[in-house]
């Protein structure tokens, strides 16, 4: 499970690389003998050693990493220009060997409309997020999201038109830092967005089902059976569910924008939770596969949200989990 920090400079900790060795006996006596083709990242801060890697394995740091995701940022969003992209907030383990950093703009330049209540339009931006690693459990990876302004409910949708990422074992990786993003494809994926957006408002959701599909599209399993000692874990986990759920029905109503906020609103803040295993990335994936897969069913003649909604209720494990990179 990964940690928010309070302070994104946590993770700008220096590192270094140093060889690996091992203790072999030879007769009576112990030698240390290198290990060829290995080395370790240690932290300097703590003088822990992160992973071992291989001799192909390129560092990039994590302040590297922040640089090149303002160079994203302003590929991606070159209307953004004139005030610089800030952090929003950084996850990590406790072990600092991996981290996802996001990023946005402080300005309504890149601010765009969502569904009318109230007589106001809601305001949605975008936020770029980078991800990096020291254990080779993430690829160097940048990412483009949409989040509510008024809240920072954040999803990732499918198919970004800003794709970059690396494996960590890629030569000269430094030199490779670029960003090739399609002409008007930032535009054309926030349109997209608006356009998955543009059929939840008129969809109805009987709030008995917003707790099931919450679960369903974010693969939070119920034990079954349920051993004596998480029934009381599960009914927390099941309560603070039902008063998010509660709290966006009587802000938006019961339909199928309230339902997504829910979703958002738990993959972008996780209830801690021992049922609650997956990390904040991968939970906003899965919101976006959701919005994409059911903003399209709505349109289709006589869609039927209780049935769409009753399959997650009877197979919750959600899209498929792409958060690691094997091998990078």
């Amino acid at each position: 499970m990964q940690q928010k920090l309070e302070f994104h400079d946590d993770l700008f900790f220096p590192v270094r690389e140093v060889p690996v060795f091992a203790e072999i006996r030879r007769g009576s006596n112990l030698e240390m003998e290198r290990i060829p083709g290995q080395r370790a990242i240690v932290n300097c801060a703590t003088d822990r050693v992160i992973s071992v890697v291989g001799e192909n394995y390129q560092l990039v740091t994590n302040r590297e990493a922040l640089e090149y995701a303002h160079i994203c940022c302003r590929a991606a969003f070159p209307e953004g220009t004139g005030q610089e992209w800030r952090v929003l907030e950084a996850h990590a383990p406790s072990k600092l060997g991996s981290c996802c950093i996001d990023l946005v703009h402080p300005g309504s330049a890149l601010e765009f409309p969502g569904p009318v209540f109230g007589g106001r339009p809601e305001t949605f931006g975008p936020f770029v997020r980078v991800t990096n690693s020291y254990n080779r459990s993430r690829a160097l990876r940048f990412e483009i999201g949409f989040f509510r302004k008024v809240c920072s409910n954040g999803m990732i949708l499918p198919q970004s038109s800003v794709r970059f990422a690396f494996n960590h074992n890629t030569r000269n990786i430094s030199r490779r830092v670029n960003f090739e993003v399609e002409k008007d494809g930032v535009a054309q994926l926030r349109e997209r967005f608006q356009k998955f957006l543009a059929p939840l408002q008129d969809c109805e959701v009987p709030p008995p089902m917003f707790l099931p599909a919450t679960l369903g599209v974010l693969g939070i399993r119920k034990p079954d059976p349920m051993a004596k000692r998480q029934r009381e874990p599960w009914e927390r986990l099941a309560d603070k569910l039902r008063s998010i759920a509660s709290e966006y029905c009587e802000e938006l109503g019961h339909n199928g924008y309230a339902l997504l906020n829910v979703i958002t609103d738990v993959a972008s803040r996780p209830p801690k939770s021992p049922f609650v295993r997956r990390e904040q990335q991968s939970l906003q994936r899965s919101a976006g596969h959701w919005l994409a897969e059911f903003s399209a069913e709505c349109r289709k003649p006589g869609f039927d949200a209780i049935s769409h909604l009753d399959k997650l209720r009877r197979a919750p494990q959600g899209p498929p989990d792409t958060t690691r990179f094997p091998g990078s």
